[in-house]
């Protein structure tokens, strides 16, 4: 069965729970909430006079609409001071998925405790105040207050909902500004907020009274502004808002070269450059070296990280390094019973940590289903949905893996599919003393392979926050990659020449030397699809003046996918039937055509390279493309490794 690449900006939209900072000088106020000026939804802010001091009320809700799907973002924080301005309590509302998952914080002594229910559990926890914490109202009393002249600044602790732990925030004013407002114009402070906690710097306009006029902050996907608006334009009657594909695009990191093999991919070493002035985050970890830095440009260099040799017995013994990460919290409910009753019938008798991971991993790519309209979701509602983003899939294989007392966390970065690297997230579980990442959205052949970079990693007991908390996100938006050198496991290493075409198509021959495939097209065609990228899965392809077309693609296998097999069922796909076998440059393969339609698959190393005919001449067309492929010696041996089988899932342990 060929796979379409499960990842996702979802990563990049979680960053929009980065809400603005409340009013808190009003009753009431709408604003209108835009992402790269197309309208995604409101906020809406309220205060109020309560026994024990101040509540302030904070709503935001942005929907947009992805691929045909409405991803809701929700989050309603309603937090309480005393009438002097100190901090008491915060409640939080997240709706990320079809649930809702609610946070209570309180001040107590020195610490702040922090509830958390989801799923119909609560988790609790403790973390230092780190200080006196102030509310809302009187960071926004402060701010009015102290920041006159430019150049003024404020440095205040606060509790942050969106990322559920208190941190240290300054505002510094860095201009008047004539701003338009709800029609008006108004003489506006300029503010910028910056806290070590969260990876981007908001702006804010403030009038004389300290009043929240509009805020704005650089998103993956475009600048996130919020503009004070009656409700009525706060809240349009319509409104899934569809952003463009130019906005999604954005968040993608294009590689001059299309890499081969990328799911076996032992090597990568990569030069990498940021639009951004601020300086690189820390990016050393498993598997991730920086071989040099400067501003603006640095040079990674990714392994992939196979466990130590031996026997890995679990369930693992809690200490300070696997404690946080073998304890069930509201996201990862390793300790609901029909969850571990799961992993265990998954991985049957098998006592090796991480080969029961790889079992792990097939189950949830199996059993799991694209979806994203769940951004982010407790593993239970994982489990009865079996829907999800790459997070969700992250999330459960974590799950699986805690429940059976082998530590594992989950990491967020970029996953390279297909010509591009786009945001992702994946597993890893600790073995012995190192961390090992699995897949079960992107599957990889054995350990993760070297095709990915990790920005952040958590156990997901702050949830979110583990993401939108972390200062490699920023690098979502405006960073560029360009391949330098690269090694397909059991075969040499390749040192790139970047002034060097990665393909060419000269009259009517196509060659690319990385993927090792050359082929023609028919006389009279003209190309399409040279440079597509995810989730486009074409090599190349050609069409003539009637739309007759055909196209060579290269689509990914499980490792467990028998490789003949998986071929012959892609090309029976074509009339339900069945396939005839043919040899295409010297490898078994397999045809099949039905009306205006025909296709011919191959085994193509850990993918299957599919020539695909679409129109009334549609298997002359497959038929020409065929014998004229041609695949250089060794690329991508037919077998590739060899398949992989999980431990039955019946098995009892």
């Amino acid at each position: 069965m060929s796979r379409t690449a499960r990842l996702t900006a979802l990563p990049i939209l979680l960053l929009a729970l980065r809400a603005a900072p409340a009013a808190a000088q009003s009753s009431d106020r709408w604003y209108a909430v835009s992402i790269g000026g197309a309208h995604v939804g409101w906020s809406h802010e309220s205060r109020a006079a309560i026994d024990s001091g101040i509540a302030v009320s904070t709503t935001l809700h942005i929907v947009i609409n992805r691929l045909g799907h409405a991803v809701v973002i929700e989050t309603v924080d309603r937090s309480v001071e005393t009438v002097a301005g100190a901090f008491v309590s915060s409640e939080t509302t997240t709706r990320l998925s079809e649930q809702a998952t609610v946070t209570h914080a309180w001040l107590d002594g020195d610490s702040v405790r922090i509830s958390t229910t989801a799923g119909g559990r609560t988790f609790s926890r403790a973390v230092a105040a780190g200080g006196a914490l102030i509310g809302a109202a009187a960071a926004m009393r402060l701010t009015a207050d102290t920041l006159r002249a430019p150049g003024d600044s404020v440095v205040f602790r606060t509790f942050l909902a969106t990322l559920a732990a208190p941190a240290t925030v300054t505002r510094t004013l860095a201009a008047t500004d004539t701003i338009t407002v709800a029609g008006r114009t108004l003489e506006a402070r300029r503010v910028l907020e910056r806290s070590a906690a969260l990876p981007v710097a908001a702006r804010t306009w403030i009038d004389a009274a300290g009043r929240l006029l509009t805020t704005a902050f650089d998103s993956p996907l475009g600048t996130m502004v919020s503009v004070l608006a009656d409700s009525a334009s706060a809240v349009p009657a319509s409104a899934v808002a569809v952003l463009g594909d130019d906005q999604f695009s954005r968040t993608l990191v294009r590689t001059h070269l299309r890499i081969p093999q990328a799911r076996r991919l032992a090597m990568l070493r990569l030069a990498l450059r940021a639009d951004s002035s601020l300086p690189w985050p820390d990016l050393e970890g498993p598997g991730q070296h920086v071989r040099s830095a400067a501003p603006g440009t640095l040079v990674l260099q990714i392994t992939r990280r196979d466990p130590p040799a031996g026997s890995h017995p679990f369930p693992v013994a809690v200490t300070a390094e696997t404690r946080e990460f073998l304890a069930p919290n509201a996201y990862v409910q390793s300790d609901d019973s029909t969850l571990r009753a799961l992993a265990l019938r998954i991985v049957g008798p098998e006592t090796d940590a991480w080969r029961a991971t790889l079992a792990l991993e097939h189950w949830v790519a199996d059993s799991m289903h694209f979806d994203l309209g769940i951004a982010f979701a407790p593993s239970v509602e994982i489990l009865q949905r079996r829907r999800g983003t790459c997070v969700a899939y992250a999330t459960m294989l974590a799950s699986l893996a805690r429940a059976l007392g082998i530590p594992s966390r989950v990491a967020f970065g970029y996953v390279y599919v297909n010509g591009i690297f786009g945001g992702h997230a994946w597993t890893e579980v600790r073995i012995g003393d190192g961390w090992y990442a699995a897949d079960g959205a992107v599957v990889p052949y054995g350990a993760a392979d070297a095709a990915r970079l990790a920005f952040a990693t958590g156990s997901l007991a702050n949830g979110a926050a583990d993401l939108t908390g972390a200062p490699g996100a920023r690098l979502y938006n405006g960073l560029r990659a360009r391949v330098l050198a690269y090694r397909v496991a059991g075969e040499p290493a390749v040192t790139v020449d970047t002034a060097a075409e990665p393909w060419t198509a000269a009259g009517d021959r196509y060659r690319n030397a990385a993927l090792g495939v050359a082929f023609s097209k028919p006389a009279g065609y003209r190309w399409i699809e040279l440079d597509d990228t995810w989730p486009s899965m074409a090599i190349a392809g050609a069409t003539d003046a009637a739309g007759d077309t055909v196209r060579v693609l290269s689509e990914m296998r499980a490792p467990w996918e028998a490789t003949e097999a998986d071929a012959k069922q892609r090309a029976a796909a074509v009339n339900d039937r069945s396939a005839a076998a043919l040899r295409i440059a010297g490898r078994a393969a397999w045809t099949a055509a039905g009306t205006g339609h025909a296709l011919a698959a191959l085994p193509f190393g850990s993918e299957t390279l599919v020539i695909e005919g679409v129109g009334p001449a549609a298997a002359g067309l497959v038929r020409a493309v065929a014998e004229s492929l041609r695949l250089a010696p060794g690329a991508a041996d037919a077998t590739g490794a060899p398949p992989r089988r999980a431990p039955p899932r019946s098995a009892s342990r």
